[in-house]
């Protein structure tokens, strides 16, 4: 509906956009090739910048030194790592050593041995002493001689034998050495079972307790006491005092002592039973020496080596100084280390997850900012904003392991906090959009972790502490910005670390206080860096920064002075212009700032020749009335160039100069075309429409097409006689409608609700200035001719010689019915221009 009267014209240019078609499928397929070789290359060629930035130092071939050799060079630790310390190892492994005890085998069936052999010495007294015992030392001489003989017969026991022969016969088979004597006592002993009685209570006793074949102990063992283990049960008793068991010699002292309290009267039975205990015990305890060698080795492969950190970047021995014998063991340790490792795995391993992370931010910007994703320049001041970021890390990593070695009552790690970890988010803030910035901030938070050793703590101070920075940067309209992005950034790196600190243990530390410090420090490190930076991009990249337009808004600039000077009003036009511009980029939400500016200086081309145009003629003579009407519009034509190239000059901002350029776009010069058109017949010359219209490009933004209507409007406002709120309502809404039919907003992204919402900003601003004032009665309003009336409660000294429609050629029959197509009478929803 809006655009049937152009229908004409496009089915004129049809044939043309068919035989075009197959050139704009060429073209464009080329760009797309060349934006994804650009995109691609500045991918690889950021993750390598940036794995060599965070891989460890890859430092030339670690010399084998030994001790008091002088180092060729400064040797420091590429990475973190530990270094055993042989003396405490050694140390402990003697002390877990010392704690074994000695094994010492412990046989219980010797008792069982024993008893069996006191029975039989006491059942062959028992015979004894009941017969001659003649019988069985006959049998057994007839045994031995039918042995000898090979005869298997068997002597008769009617030999007569001597007490001696019993003696010899009962040494030989219990092994006991009495005497003569004693045998014959115990053979006539009349209470042979107290006496068996006692002697096998004596020998249990003192075989239980444990008999060794001598109690010279080591001294360890006697102080330490050792293992008593039961052969056959397994069972182990520690024996801490070595008196509880006996050797040979004290068995037998104990065995006499004790059998002369059991026979106190009886001198000769205890002294026999102290003789028979010693001839039936002997050692049942050994020392088992391979298990107690087992156990102590045991004991010193328990012990875990003792190691001492060394520090990424710490320095182990500088060039010229000699090596001691720590030294040469950190050396030897970090030769075996690097020997181990794989290099170029590593890195490439770093590589891959640096590129997929800067993958996962470009599909981001892709998803969310489809025009940045577009503009490749602004993808390599992404990258470039987070590859100096991780840079200036790495400076301050090492000026962090400086001063931990100068310092040492400071934790390295707490250094880290004072990194300008932000500044990445900052900048992106600042000089791009807040949006990316926080993607950025995630994104600089992974890399600066990964510098720092995989450091979780550093992770979450650096991207909240970005995300806070993009919080304080929301509103840059200010100069104080950066200090404000600054100091969020300071608060937030307390919020974080006292919790983490808290989490430790180590808040109330000397530690934790360095944390909280240096996190302030953080803030503050990142806003002086990126107010040293911004400038710099800025140039670089020819970016207009709020910052930057702040400083272009300050009216003593050189070129706003000097159009202040020769041309004041256009000078006074531009500022209105910027207050009706301002004014309606805050009601639809666009870069009010920039409007401001731009309006500023967006006629500044008129200082060239400022006489040739109506608001600086005052009261000099028009030029235009002795000029040809072509001649006219090359000269109003020429401002725009003439203000590119000031613009340049001055080296005013790319976006001011693309709004320089736009602000008329492709639009006629009504007045001197009908001027030409009517002369047409008498010159015999076709006047083309093109000659009057300026270049262009058409506004390709919301505040470049913003700057035009505020143009138009504010021009069109001073030829109104009687500026009452309905004539400026209604002369708005006619410019606004004419600049859409004539398409001058087809290319910017204003739509049907800006444009009703922009034109109620224009129209309170408008009636604000063309305001009624009382006619005071002290004032002759008529006394002097040349003077316009008063208008009804105005003061209005404009002539009215003619309608304000014929004044402004723009104001057309059926204004009110392109108004009511144009939809700002009533809008009923938003539609954007671009659709027909």
């Amino acid at each position: 509906m809006f655009n049937r009267w152009r229908k004409g014209a496009a089915k004129a240019v049809s044939g043309k956009r068919i035989l075009l078609k197959k050139d704009k499928k060429s073209s464009s397929s080329k760009t797309s090739a060349s934006y994804i070789t650009q995109v691609t290359a500045l991918w690889l060629g950021t993750t390598i910048v940036l794995t060599y930035l965070i891989f460890p130092i890859i430092s030339m071939p670690i010399p084998t030194l030994r001790v008091g050799d002088i180092s060729p060079h400064d040797i420091k630790a590429p990475k973190d790592f530990q270094v055993e310390d042989k003396a405490t190892t050694e140390k402990r492994q003697y002390e877990a050593e010392a704690k074994v005890l000695a094994i010492y085998d412990f046989d219980d069936r010797l008792l069982a041995n024993i008893n069996q052999k006191l029975n039989h010495a006491f059942d062959l007294l028992t015979e004894f002493g009941q017969s001659t015992g003649e019988d069985k030392v006959a049998d057994k001489k007839t045994q031995e001689s039918a042995a000898g003989s090979g005869s298997s017969s068997q002597s008769s026991p009617s030999s007569v034998f001597s007490i001696e022969d019993q003696w010899e016969y009962f040494k030989d088979e219990t092994s006991l050495a009495l005497s003569l004597e004693d045998f014959k006592y115990l053979v006539s002993y009349p209470q042979k079972d107290q006496l068996k009685s006692s002697i096998s209570h004596l020998v249990n006793q003192i075989m239980w307790m444990g008999v060794v074949g001598s109690l010279n102990f080591p001294m360890e063992e006697e102080r330490k006491g050792f293992i008593k283990r039961n052969i056959v049960t397994g069972q182990e008793t520690m024996i801490k005092d070595t008196k509880e068991i006996f050797d040979e010699q004290g068995a037998r002292e104990y065995a006499q002592k004790a059998a002369k309290s059991l026979f106190p009267q009886d001198h000769r039975a205890s002294r026999l039973v102290a003789e028979m205990v010693k001839g039936l015990i002997y050692p049942n305890m050994t020392l088992n020496l391979s298990e107690t060698r087992l156990r102590k080795l045991q004991a010193i492969e328990s012990v875990k080596p003792s190691f001492f950190q060394i520090k990424k970047g710490e320095m182990i021995v500088r060039e010229g100084e000699k090596v001691t014998e720590s030294q040469v063991a950190k050396i030897n340790e970090l030769i075996r280390i690097m020997q181990q490792e794989n290099v170029f795995l590593s890195f490439f391993g770093l590589a891959m997850l640096i590129l997929l992370t800067l993958l996962m931010l470009f599909l981001f910007v892709h998803r969310y900012k489809l025009s940045m994703a577009r503009n490749i320049k602004d993808l390599f001041l992404v990258a470039l904003i987070i590859t100096v970021t991780i840079f200036f890390n790495k400076m301050f990593v090492y000026i962090a392991n400086g001063l931990s070695a100068t310092v040492s009552q400071i934790e390295p790690s707490s250094y880290f906090y004072a990194f300008p970890f932000a500044a990445a988010a900052m900048l992106t803030a600042v000089l791009l959009d807040t949006q990316i910035a926080v993607m950025v901030a995630a994104v600089t938070a992974i890399f600066s972790s990964l510098l720092l050793g995989k450091n979780f703590y550093v992770f979450l101070v650096a991207f909240f502490g970005g995300v806070g920075a993009t919080y304080g940067l929301l509103y840059k309209a200010h100069r104080t910005a950066i200090v404000r992005g600054g100091a969020m950034v300071s608060l937030v790196n307390l919020a974080i670390i006292i919790p983490l600190d808290l989490t430790g243990g180590i808040l109330l530390s000397s530690q934790g206080i360095s944390d909280c410090i240096f996190g302030v420090v953080g803030g503050l490190a990142s806003a002086t860096l990126v107010s040293a930076l911004v400038p710099v991009f800025e140039s670089l990249f020819k970016l207009t920064t709020d910052i930057k337009l702040l400083e272009l808004l300050n009216m003593n600039q050189p070129i706003l002075r000097r159009l202040a000077m020769e041309a004041p009003g256009t000078y006074h036009h531009s500022i209105v212009v910027g207050n009706l511009a301002e004014a309606a980029c805050e009601a639809i939400g666009a870069n009010s700032l920039l409007a401001r500016v731009a309006s500023n200086y967006h006629d500044i081309g008129k200082v060239k020749k400022p006489r040739y145009f109506v608001e600086n003629q005052m009261n000099f003579k028009n030029v235009h009335e002795r000029l040809a009407p072509s001649m006219s519009g090359l000269i109003l034509i020429s401002h725009v160039r003439d203000g590119v190239e000031l613009a340049k000059q001055n080296k005013i901002s790319p976006a001011i100069i693309d709004i320089i350029s736009q602000h008329h776009g492709t639009s006629l010069i009504k007045f001197f075309y009908k001027k030409a058109k009517d002369q047409e017949e008498q010159k015999l010359q076709v006047i083309k429409e093109e000659a009057f219209r300026y270049p262009g490009p058409k506004p390709q933004t919301k505040e470049a097409g913003i700057v035009m209507l505020a143009d138009v409007v504010e021009a069109a406002s001073r030829t109104l006689t009687d500026p009452s709120p309905s004539r400026i309502q209604g002369l708005i809404l006619n410019i606004i409608n004419h600049i859409f039919t004539d398409g001058q907003l087809d290319e910017c992204e204003l739509t049907l609700k800006d444009l009703h919402q922009i034109a109620d900003s224009f129209n309170r601003i408008l009636i604000g200035i063309f305001h009624q004032r009382i006619a005071y009665p002290d004032i002759q309003s008529g006394a002097s001719g040349g003077e316009g009336k008063k208008g009804k409660g105005g003061d209005s000294t404009q002539k009215s010689t003619k309608d304000d429609k014929n004044k402004y050629p723009l104001v057309e029959e059926g204004s009110k019915e392109n108004i009511r197509r144009l939809g700002i009478a009533n809008p009923g929803g938003e539609y954007n221009i671009r659709s027909r």
